[in-house]
């Protein structure tokens, strides 16, 4: 069982992470008014000011704002720029602390802003911190089934998350630091997986990196760049780009990824053990085969005891098919296909108004999934060539793979692509050269992936037979393509 040390390490990790991306807070509030008088301007300095300068000791940058009262809020004359503006702001701070009754006595501006957080989609983090002591039932109601309550945060699948605190409970000298301790607490909670705390880590060492890869850039390439783009036949926005990110994953993996270090990646970490092992206990019980129970346990990460043999290779497809309708199995299952996917398609695409490009993936307009494309085409060809070719895969749903063939996992789906002759297919580029008659780009293959499905087509498409004697063939054991 992990212990309880393991399990703080994790979280303790995480939240230093969440500080290291998220730096700034924007808090909106109808009482931040520093230029009220009497009562008004009391409450703005003791609390508002006070929490803000508790913040900025702790080294986070702190907005105010001030929100007016909006009472009639069908009164065409009323301004609601405001509502514009907050918005505005919200976007491009990392942490939003939002009153619940903002410049009304209900939540319709507060919930205004939030819809259009939604709307915009990506990872937001909305601290609701109001009075109200009615806030869980109210803000429930409001938004009815749109968020998920995971933990103590609310989750909306566009990617917002909320948290709902109780303002009187940092009302005194000194709670700012409770305040920010405690969302920096639950920010560690928000993400349960290993994947995104890597990404935000590095989001974050972007943040703190950019200066040093700035300074090192050179500044007389001006004349060269004009000059490559006027003369030259490749695309030198491509080109420079791609550049510029090798020279920032350079800068960013000065040091390992900490989220991602070894020691950290071990079952008696994973915050996830106890609910996840107690499944897999209760399924292996159920495996009346005492062989196949202890190959199921050599598999799984959480009893395998040590790393699968080369002569082991079949152990997962053998487990698979024996017992994969066990809830521990498919778990795993569904756990592999998924970092299978990110391994090989790019996960935040460009499509719309994006020329094709090697490794693009389309789709049959008809929305058909049993088939797609992936553009083979050069990137010169891409952008000038009247025909592109294109590797067709099929649906690969109950297959097993063959000399040659290769296998992709995307939208959930594998697919299999043949080394036949009919698995290569030319079609003519449409006037914005973004997808072809008939098909839609849906997605991006990754360099490296795209480079192996042509290495193994052509590889065994082009492949020499020769005649030479069975036994003298069979005794060299060569491997087939």
């Amino acid at each position: 069982m992990p212990s309880a040390t393991n399990r703080n390490a994790t979280i303790d990790l995480r939240q230093k992470i969440a500080k290291e991306y998220c730096r700034s807070v924007l808090w909106l509030d109808d009482e931040i008014r520093p230029d009220a008088t009497s009562t008004q301007r009391e409450m703005y300095l003791n609390f508002f000011v006070r929490v803000g300068d508790e913040f900025s000791k702790k080294h986070v940058l702190c907005q105010l704002r001030g929100f007016p009262q909006i009472l009639e809020t069908n009164d065409p004359y009323a301004d609601n720029s405001a509502i514009t503006d907050c918005t505005e702001l919200a976007k491009k701070t990392d942490i939003l602390i939002l009153d619940w009754h903002l410049g009304e006595s209900s939540p319709v501006h507060s919930k205004k802003i939030l819809s259009e957080l939604i709307k915009g989609g990506g990872n937001r983090f909305v601290v609701i911190l109001s009075k109200e002591p009615q806030l869980k039932h109210q803000f429930e109601r409001e938004f009815n089934d749109v968020f998920q309550l995971e933990g103590d945060w609310y989750r909306h699948k566009n990617g917002p998350f909320v948290l709902l605190l109780q303002k009187t409970s940092f009302e005194e000298v000194g709670s700012g630091t409770a305040l920010i301790d405690k969302i920096y607490e639950q920010l560690a909670h928000t993400y349960p997986d290993y994947l995104h705390w890597a990404a935000i880590e590095i989001a974050g060492r972007i943040k703190t990196l950019t200066h040093s890869w700035l300074s090192r850039l050179p500044t007389n390439t001006d004349i060269a760049i004009l000059a490559e783009r006027r003369h030259s036949t490749e695309n030198i926005e491509e080109a420079i780009l791609e550049n510029l990110l090798d020279d920032l994953k350079e800068t960013v993996t000065l040091d390992a990824v900490s989220s991602l270090n070894p020691d950290h990646l071990t079952p008696a970490q994973w915050l996830r053990r106890d609910e996840c092992n107690a499944t897999l206990e209760q399924d292996l019980a159920t495996i009346p085969d005492s062989n196949h129970k202890a190959t199921a346990r050599t598999l799984h990460p959480l009893t395998a005891a040590e790393a699968l043999k080369r002569d082991d290779q079949k152990t997962y497809t053998r487990v698979l098919e024996k017992h994969g309708n066990l809830s521990s199995i498919m778990e795993l299952k569904r756990s592999v296909e998924a970092l299978g996917e990110f391994s090989e398609v790019v996960s935040v695409p460009r499509t719309d108004g994006n020329v094709l490009r090697p490794g693009s993936v389309l789709l049959p307009e008809a929305n058909d999934t049993a088939k797609i494309l992936v553009c083979i085409s050069q990137g010169c060809d891409c952008l000038r060539a009247t025909k592109l070719l294109f590797l067709q895969g099929a649906d690969a749903s109950g297959t097993s793979g063959e000399s040659g063939e290769t296998f992709l996992q995307f939208n959930g789906k594998r697919y299999i692509f043949r080394p036949k002759a009919e698995s290569l297919c030319s079609f003519q580029p449409g006037s914005n050269r973004t997808t072809v008659s008939g098909w839609k780009q849906i997605g991006l293959l990754r360099q490296s992936v795209l480079a192996r499905l042509l290495s193994r087509y052509w590889a065994y498409s082009t492949r020499v037979g020769i005649n030479q004697p069975r036994l003298m063939r069979d005794s060299r054991r060569e491997a087939p393509l």
